[in-house]
């Protein structure tokens, strides 16, 4: 595997499950890692495991756009710069399409469709302004 230090990672969902596993791997692949979770708790806690290995993390909800922005600008301002995102946060509701409201409905395409969308479009100038210094 590539080792990636230097390298700056954003996370969402990283307060537990993959998120947490994913924060960890790059961490001990050399990666900064920026974290974000809407579960504070479980948040502080990948962070209590990450020990020494740098980071920094952020507790709000990836469907609010402006708190995804202060944290991807945060990021870049502590770090430096922001190499890649990954967009793991994300649900699902167990139900039957028909059965499914509508309200359930539109949560799960706000998490999983447009915050990806959303956090894409914010860290892609600052992943493209590190690529093009690191050449």
């Amino acid at each position: 595997m590539p080792e990636l230090k230097g390298r700056v990672i954003a996370v969402t969902g990283a307060g537990s499950g993959i998120g947490r596993a994913l924060a960890l791997g790059l961490a001990r692949r050399g990666a900064s890692v920026v974290m974000a979770d809407r579960d504070e708790a479980g948040l502080a806690e990948t962070a209590r495991l990450l020990g020494n290995y740098p980071h920094s993390h952020m507790a709000f909800d990836v469907t609010d756009s402006d708190a995804l922005k202060r944290w991807i600008d945060g990021a870049v301002a502590e770090f430096g710069g922001l190499d890649g995102i990954i967009n793991n946060a994300g649900l699902s509701v167990v139900a039957p399409f028909a059965d499914c409201p509508k309200a359930d409905f539109d949560r799960v395409m706000a998490v999983n469709f447009d915050a990806v969308v959303e956090g894409c479009r914010l860290a892609l100038p600052h992943v493209k302004a590190r690529a093009a210094c690191l050449g």
